[in-house]
């Protein structure tokens, strides 16, 4: 099974301070819901709010990351428990990525950067060119210059950035904008295992994440 085949599908992001949940159904986007609580506090109650009946999924659809670890485990768990369920398979998708496209399907120089908050004095960098991703790696925030091309945006995931991404454009992608990227460019969400792998850039939180997943 592939992204294109999906008809019905839960597509859930708990990466950014707003926990964001919605549901397709026979393959039209339905509804989206989102939450400014804490994902330990919200997230079942968002599943409830947009689906009464999982077993009529066919996929789950989750970002794991670049974001909050915590959100993403959390969602990770919920997720993989629904799936294992029903016997429905997990996509996985990235948040940086999603928006780099989303910016490009928007017009304008499709020479650009993605800059999202990392650990303090740090930012996740996606630079973006000629339709497709140059590279994504961490830096420090206080040479955002050397590595960032000229156009670039801040992805919305935290409320408090640190000055040098402050005075950054903000975008903020919401689910139903990730569904119609995804439609447009299916190999962007990826078949992965269970529970699916919070993807930090920071090497540290990742291999914490690692050691602590199994289910």
């Amino acid at each position: 099974m592939n992204f294109s085949e999906l008809k019905n599908a839960i597509i859930a992001d708990a990466t950014s301070m707003n926990v964001r949940t919605a549901l397709v159904e026979n393959g039209a986007f339905k509804t989206e819901f989102v939450s400014d609580l804490p994902s330990m506090e919200s997230f079942a109650d968002s599943l409830s709010k947009i689906c009464s009946d999982f077993s009529g999924i066919d996929a789950y659809v989750i970002c794991t990351g670049p974001g909050s670890v915590l959100g993403t485990r959390v969602a990770s768990a919920a997720v993989s428990t629904l799936a294992k369920m029903h016997k429905a398979p997990v996509f996985e998708f990235d948040a940086m990525k999603i928006a780099a496209y989303a910016v490009f399907c928007r017009g304008g120089n499709s020479d650009f950067s993605i800059l999202a908050p990392s650990r303090k004095g740090f930012a996740n960098l996606l630079n973006f060119s000629n339709a497709e991703v140059e590279c994504e790696r961490e830096i420090e925030d206080e040479n955002l210059a050397s590595f960032c091309k000229p156009r670039k945006f801040l992805l919305k995931q935290k409320n408090t950035v640190s000055k040098n991404l402050s005075e950054i454009e903000e975008i903020e992608i919401s689910l139903s904008e990730t569904y119609e990227i995804l439609k447009r460019y299916p190999n962007l969400a990826t078949i992965c295992g269970f529970p699916p792998d919070a993807k930090s850039l920071t090497k540290r939180e990742y291999v914490k994440w690692k050691a602590q997943a199994p289910i």
